[in-house]
């Protein structure tokens, strides 16, 4: 597993999640 994490936004079992 990668930690891609960008602002608010992380990948969630290859899938965009945004944090609002």
């Amino acid at each position: 597993m990668t930690k891609d994490r960008t602002l608010t936004t992380f990948k969630y079992k290859d899938k965009e999640v945004t944090l609002t």
